[in-house]
């Protein structure tokens, strides 16, 4: 750790200082015992009201297991007890399996919180997604996240990292999501744009402070603020995205997707708006939303409805579908029910993550009906094709040529 960014925030999150600490000093005591000389005196005691707080933290619970007081414990517990005060209830599964830890550990992370808070504001927190996550330019190939300040960072395989941001919003992210929780400590609005984009063969879940859970298909942006202001509740999207919405009867949850806008309170719903459809649509799952257009018409539909808007038209048409077909993707699976094989290609792209091209005029009419599992790779669609449709195949680096047997 260098010097210059020693914060309590860093501190409590590094294992070593606080095995160090927790066993009196004697653990890596040479490491931090020369970091200690080394420091500034405003430093110094930056590092020793990290300390104090995990001291405080073992005097309490003297006969606590010292191993499980690491920084992935605090992080964890942290952020479940503020989900916890922000749901205002805790399922009953979670008071089985957590309720004794909870009780165990709740006072060191009071504890831990208040004292923490104290100095919250008067020191520069170590927040910046700069120094947890890797930078990058950007690229359709990648998991990325855009931050307010325009840099980019990617997701990999790898990525799993948790801090507590210069707002006071709790990080936690995984190569499958990314979650935003407020703390006691969150400062009142952040209305600046972050922006996930997924490429065209991985799905990405995004759950916001309210706890609204947003799972992004490929080749999709979703922009969003992290405001703690009860009214505002608005994202925009791009490409297509499965919604489950926190429910608050004060805060309508406002989607902007091309020019389709949806107002909802707390429902389940998907979203499509991918260019190449030539319209973007909603379609209802639970729940009851509004969906308006730029002219303020605007109509409700009901569990099972689908309302598209067409590229320049002022219509919104409403009809009834098969939710599972639509919301399938979800599940790892693509339903096609006699659809022409021309207008399967932009989901098959990003499906596998590839380009198909239809070699043949002929393809165009080809009609297909089937079910595609995410498990199954794509010599397994290919050769599938090439069995029962008589459709055949080329490979070459990232394009699949497509043409009919001769």
């Amino acid at each position: 750790m260098q010097h210059s960014i020693i914060t309590i925030d860093n501190l409590l999150n590094n294992d070593s200082f606080i095995a160090w600490v927790v066993s009196d000093r004697e653990q890596h005591s040479e490491y931090w015992n020369g970091i200690k000389e080394e420091l500034s005196k405003d430093v110094a005691e930056t590092l020793e009201r990290a300390a104090k707080i995990i001291e405080k933290i073992k005097a309490q619970y003297a006969d606590a297991d010292e191993s499980r007081i690491t920084s992935d414990f605090i992080q964890q517990q942290y952020i479940k007890l503020l989900e916890a005060r922000n749901s205002k209830t805790i399922s009953s599964e979670t008071k089985v399996l957590k309720i004794r830890t909870i009780l165990k550990y709740a006072a060191i992370l009071v504890l831990l919180l208040s004292i923490s808070g104290i100095y919250y504001y008067s020191e520069k927190m170590d927040g910046a997604f700069e120094n947890h996550l890797i930078s990058t330019t950007y690229n359709s190939k990648d998991i990325l996240i855009e931050t307010p300040g325009h840099k980019f960072f990617v997701i990999d395989d790898s990525t799993k990292n948790n801090w507590l941001a210069d707002n006071g919003i709790f990080v936690s992210v995984t190569n499958k999501q990314i979650k935003f929780v407020a703390s006691d400590n969150a400062k009142g609005s952040s209305d600046e744009p972050f922006k996930v984009y997924t490429p065209n063969d991985k799905h990405y879940h995004v759950i916001l402070t309210d706890g609204t859970n947003i799972e992004l298909n490929g080749n999709s942006i979703l922009t969003f603020g992290l405001s703690e202001e009860s009214n505002k509740r608005n994202v925009a999207l791009i490409g297509e995205a499965f919604f489950d919405v926190a429910r608050n009867e004060h805060a309508p949850f406002l989607v902007k997707s091309s020019d389709l806008s949806v107002k909802v309170l707390g429902t389940e719903f998907n979203i499509s708006n991918y260019p190449e459809n030539g319209y973007t649509s909603t379609t209802l799952i639970e729940g009851s939303v509004e969906v308006s257009n730029a002219y303020n018409k605007s109509v409700v539909i009901k569990p099972g409805n689908q309302a598209r808007l067409y590229k320049g038209s002022e219509n919104i048409e409403v009809k009834n579908v098969d939710v599972q077909e639509v919301v399938a993707w979800t599940s790892g699976r693509m339903i096609f029910n006699d659809e022409k094989f021309v207008d399967l290609i932009p989901k098959l792209n990003r499906w596998y993550g590839v380009n198909f091209i239809l070699s043949d005029e002929e393809l165009s009419n080809v009609r297909f009906t089937g079910t595609l599992k995410k498990e199954n790779d794509l010599t397994h669609f290919l050769q599938m094709l090439k069995y029962t449709e008589g459709i055949n195949y080329e490979i070459s680096n990232n394009e699949v040529k497509l043409f009919i047997n001769q």
